[in-house]
């Protein structure tokens, strides 16, 4: 994050540092983390003392984990920016494409994946695929950038940066705003291998008709796998027709048919 914005407090990043790194590893000891972060003993034992007396953290032996309560704050920040629960269309599309599938929603300027399903030929390609949450860089957050107004995506940038992951990265401010034009005039937001040089994905975003929030879905997979007409017209035409199903779902919710 850019740090021009303010000032900014070295004990809270350290304590993210620490939280980060236990997520990523699914776990670790006192000795683990202190070499990972290189942080004095001293200091990653006082920080991980403070996260588990409020519960963000719990200890296992000599192991420690993230707690589930960062779970319940994810939710309540789903539930805050009402993000529809369309989990089954998601695991129809994975079914459908055998990649990965998944939704994934903007807030306050960064992106996290709120659901995620793996059909089977993506289990035993690539598994999960975590987005990023910076948005310039994956599929669905260019779909949701796309819908922005410049003004309000040039924030977007200055404040979060475009850290660059790949060759493909597309971090220059003036590249990115031609490919959200671009996006704009398709309707679909591509990223090729941008994140992960092995890993492709597409998206749109839900219709504004079904939730306030910025929120889009996407399909990724290996890269070997999704190219060509596949990549550029199969699966936007199979990601397209759900979310129009999605929409008219939505609409036979809101105003049900009356019945004689």
């Amino acid at each position: 994050m850019n740090d021009s914005r303010g000032e900014t407090v070295d004990a809270t990043r350290t304590a993210f540092d620490i939280v980060e790194t236990l997520a990523a590893v699914d776990g670790a000891r006192l000795t683990d983390i202190v070499q990972e972060l290189d942080l004095p003993k001293s200091t990653c034992y006082k920080h991980l003392q403070t996260l588990q007396s409020l519960n963000y953290v719990y200890r296992d032996g000599y192991v420690y984990h993230v707690s589930p309560r960062f779970v319940e704050i994810g939710n309540a920040v789903t539930s805050n920016r009402q993000v529809p629960e369309f989990r089954s269309e998601i695991d129809r599309l994975a079914e459908i494409t055998q990649e990965v599938a998944g939704v994934y929603v903007e807030v306050g300027g960064l992106g996290t994946d709120v659901y995620q399903t793996v059909g089977e030929s993506a289990v035993e390609d690539i598994g999960e695929v975590t987005n990023s949450a910076y948005l310039h860089c994956t599929a669905p957050g260019k779909a949701i950038l796309s819908g922005l107004d410049e003004d309000r995506v040039s924030e977007i940038v200055e404040g979060h940066g475009t850290p660059t992951y790949t060759q493909n990265t597309i971090a220059d401010a003036e590249e990115l705003f031609d490919e959200l034009s671009r996006i704009r005039e398709r309707g679909i937001a591509f990223e090729r291998g941008e994140q992960d040089e092995a890993v492709r994905s597409l998206a749109m975003t839900v219709p504004d008709a079904v939730t306030d929030s910025n929120v889009a879905v996407y399909v990724a997979g290996p890269a070997d796998r999704i190219t060509g007409k596949r990549f550029e017209q199969d699966y936007p035409g199979i990601l397209a027709d759900m979310l129009n199903q999605i929409e008219r779902d939505y609409a036979d919710e809101q105003f049900p048919s009356s019945t004689q």
